[in-house]
Order: structure tokens, then C-alpha cells, then sequence
């Protein structure tokens, strides 16, 4: 099978992220046929370091959500490894279980909000891509500054990085990319940029889940939209408010 409909989980950065609350956007998302549920960058395990949970812990507390059957869904946040290393995670849950976690490779070093905040140690970033497979589809995630970049200044050098990142998966290339995010300017020419450029390279549509309202450094905006490789992105213009937004997606010969 294939990922026919996905689901971005637009939440408002100013509620609280409970793990709980995900059960409601989880059934939105099977009522209007999703397959696939995104939910942003760090929800619900947005933590400070010293009370962050371990990797077993979040898995087990994620798998353990009573999700519709034949949804499967993208989650993560901040964790701690068997090194007691903070990372920033997204897991993909699908029948009750954890197939595989992505650990986020480039860390945002472009000044306040992002990785600051969850405390002074900064997150070690992940060393290799994966391919999230389940019985429903595939997925390749990315997270935020993965697909933006570390900074501000360096777009030319991260468009080298992420076409050869992205070049070994198109021979057997998954159904589309995820990208989790907590950005700023959402909408914003780099951004939009940087997301078609993925979708092109790969010849998949790439999901992006993104944060309704603004937070007190401006991260957030909404924005969240399926790429597709002919350029479009749906919807158009992307939402800014909160809610749960699914995307038919075109179905390969």
C-alpha cells in the first residue's frame, strides 16, 4: 500500500502540548481519510534537559495511544539517548507500535528560539537518514533546520547537503518526506525554497507540518502544506490557524 491522504496537525504553539490532546487530532485525521497523521517539530515531548524523557519512556508513551486503527502517525520532541545525549527525535507509531526513530542532523544555530531553548547543552544531532516503513506506506522525515538549514547565511552550502542527502533514495524513493517543524516565516521565500527543492530532488511530495500562532521570538505562522514536485503546494494559500488539515496525494502507476 501507499500513503493515500496525509494529515498535518496544525497546533497552536501557545496551548499546552499534552500527549493526551493527541488523541483527538488523531481521530479528525482517520475521519478525513487520513492515512498518516504529522504533527510539528518537538510535540508533545517539548521538555527542558532536565526533564526530558528517555527514549524508552517516549516510545512507550506513545505507542500506548489508543490510535485509530490503519493510521499511523509522526510524533517526537526532545529525549534523552542511552548516552543521556539530548536529542531532537520524531517517531513514526503505526498498529500500536514503534518502527523506527530519526534523530535531526542539522541543530538550528541561528540565535534565539529553536535549539536554545531546551537548555545550555544544545542537541547532539543525528548522523544518517531512514526510511520510516509500515504495513500503510513509507516516509523519509526531515525536521525543520534539516530542509532550512543551521542558519540564516548558509542556503547555497545546505542546497549541496540536502540534494546529495536526498539523491540515494530516489532509485526506490518512499511514498513522501515529513518535515516536523517550529519555524520562523513559515511562508517565507527560503522556506518555500528549500521545500519544493526536496520535493523536486526526491519526485515526491513533501509534507510539512508547521505551528499556528507566534511565540514571544516570532516562531510560528502556520504554513503547513504538501510540496509536490511540479512546484504546487496544497493547500494554497497554506492555513495560519490551528486545526487538522489532510491532502490527498497522487498515486503512482
Amino acid at each position: 500500500m501507499t500513503v493515500r491522504a496525509v494529515a498535518l496537525v496544525q497546533v497552536d504553539v501557545k496551548r499546552q502540548w499534552r500527549l493526551q490532546s493527541m488523541l483527538g487530532h488523531l481521530a479528525v485525521a482517520k475521519d478525513l481519510g487520513a492515512d498518516l497523521a504529522v504533527f510539528p517539530e518537538a510535540f508533545p515531548f517539548w521538555q527542558s534537559r532536565t526533564r526530558a524523557l528517555r527514549m524508552e519512556d517516549a516510545t512507550d508513551r506513545l505507542a500506548a495511544l489508543a490510535c485509530p486503527p490503519d493510521l499511523a502517525f509522526v510524533a517526537g520532541g526532545y529525549v534523552l539517548d542511552k548516552e543521556d545525549q539530548l536529542r531532537n527525535a520524531a517517531f513514526l507509531v503505526s498498529s500500536g507500535r514503534r518502527v523506527r526513530h530519526y534523530f535531526k542532523r542539522k541543530a538550528w544555530r541561528g540565535g534565539t528560539g529553536g535549539e536554545r531553548r531546551p537548555g545550555p547543552y544544545g542537541i547532539h544531532e543525528g548522523t544518517e537518514a531512514v526510511v520510516f516503513r509500515w504495513r500503510g506506506g513509507s516516509c523519509l522525515p526531515l525536521i525543520c533546520s534539516d530542509v532550512f538549514g543551521q542558519s540564516a547565511g548558509d542556503q547555497a552550502a545546505h542546497e549541496q547537503w540536502l540534494r546529495r542527502e536526498l539523491a540515494p533514495f530516489r532509485e526506490e524513493a518512499p511514498d513522501l518526506v515529513v518535515v516536523p517543524s517550529y519555524p520562523k516565516a513559515p511562508t517565507g521565500k527560503r522556506w518555500c525554497a528549500m521545500l519544493r527543492l526536496a520535493a523536486a530532488v526526491l519526485d515526491r511530495p513533501v509534507a510539512f507540518c508547521s505551528v499556528a500562532g507566534h511565540d514571544e521570538s516570532g516562531f510560528g505562522g502556520g504554513g503547513s502544506a504538501v510540496y509536490f514536485p511540479d512546484g504546487t503546494r496544497s493547500p494554497a494559500p497554506p492555513p495560519r490557524t490551528s486545526g487538522v488539515f489532510v491532502i490527498e496525494l497522487p498515486q503512482r502507476a
